[in-house]
């Protein structure tokens, strides 16, 4: 599917946050010190390559939201309304077909990937988890499925055959039903409300995103839920990414164990020193070299070392939220390191690279490249 606009949903009043969210909107609430709910979102729809975005919010929070975020904000010119009415605003400045993202909703980057990927001519394609958690399913948007399509939405409905995840693609005949559930219910309709009438014509279909993470925001219990699954998304989906078996196999289950013991407030100075110490490990890679004592083995237990600081160093920059200067240093660690190795394995050689340090050789070359 091609690049297209997305809307974030974010002016609801978070009653049931209070006092918490009577100044601070809920989507400015933090996962990570550093990190709010809402930039977890932007981060993932940038990834994807949706824009222009723009985020619908409360008058009294606009100015905030336009000023920490950098993005659109409208603001709906209401005081009472529902989350339908919110797209509503949206849809005088956004061509269909857009997306829409919920502001309290946390989600696995590929149930966004698998959305987009979705090709179809329907006016509404929603998320759907078939396994919901109790809570989710009471408090959800259901659906009701017969014959393989869904034929009623509400959050009335029995969760039998699953619940809307919060990610919801619009297309142009959706103009409609939101007009018409507008038209109906006034300005308190909600989404379910628009979704229900489309259903009703056969004009939603559905991806199913069984076993994908995500999480829905609506409590103080929920926030701390939320927190606790932020650091599952981020290492689920550096997993799924990682290319290299080696990494995969035996460096990844040592350092996930690694960040996940380490306190929410200290990743960012965890991974400081995670790159102090690579460089420790450089300078050591260096001096053995110098001792003609850097053989084979030595340099492959440095190496994996290496791999296991620097997998770990990336993994805790993930979650704390890069920054320039720590990008810069994450980076000039790895650089260095690489460039150790390559020193520590030519300095080893009388001649020409042949043997069993010709792996290490190509590993040095292969890593000083990239």
């Amino acid at each position: 599917m091609r690049s297209m606009p997305a809307v974030i949903v974010a002016a609801g009043v978070a009653s049931r946050l209070h006092p918490y969210s009577r100044d601070l909107p809920k989507t400015l609430m933090e996962l990570e010190p550093g990190l709010p709910l809402i930039r977890f979102i932007l981060e993932r729809l940038r990834r994807a390559g949706l824009g222009p975005i723009y985020v619908v919010s409360r008058r009294e929070h606009a100015e905030k939201l336009s000023r920490e975020l950098g993005v659109y904000v409208l603001t709906v010119d209401r005081e009472e309304f529902g989350n339908l009415y919110t797209v509503y605003t949206a849809l005088k400045h956004v061509e269909t077909p857009f997306l829409i993202a919920m502001s309290d909703h946390i989600f696995e980057y590929e149930l966004l990937e698998r959305l987009l990927a979705h090709g179809s001519h329907k006016a509404f394609t929603i998320c759907l988890d078939r396994t919901p958690s109790a809570l989710e399913a009471r408090e959800g948007l259901k659906v009701r499925i017969e014959g393989g399509r869904i034929v009623a939405v509400g959050k009335e409905l029995e969760p039998r055959y699953g619940i809307d995840t919060g990610l919801i693609v619009i297309r142009e005949r959706a103009v409609s039903y939101i007009e018409e559930a507008i038209e109906r219910k006034g300005p308190q309709a909600s989404i379910g409300d628009a979704l229900n009438l489309a259903a009703a014509a056969g004009d939603v279909d559905f991806i199913d995103v069984t076993g994908l993470l995500w999480k829905d925001v609506d409590t103080p219990e929920d926030l701390l839920e939320a927190r606790r699954l932020y650091p599952s998304i981020v290492l689920r989906e550096r997993s799924k990414a990682l290319p290299e078996p080696v990494t995969k196999l035996l460096v990844r289950p040592v350092s996930r164990i690694l960040v996940l013991d380490e306190p929410a407030h200290s990743r960012g100075e965890a991974a400081v020193k995670m790159a102090l110490a690579e460089l420790t490990l450089a300078a050591f890679t260096i001096a053995l070299a110098a001792l003609k004592f850097a053989t084979p083995l030595v340099l492959l237990a440095f190496s994996y070392a290496s791999l296991l600081l620097s997998d770990a160093r990336e993994l805790l920059l993930e979650l704390h939220g890069r920054t320039g200067a720590l990008n810069a240093l994450s980076t000039a660690t790895s650089i260095l390191y690489s460039a150790s190795l390559l020193s520590a394995v030519l300095w080893q050689l009388p001649e020409a690279p042949s043997g069993p340090l010709l792996p290490l050789v190509l590993l040095g070359l292969a890593s000083a490249a990239g």
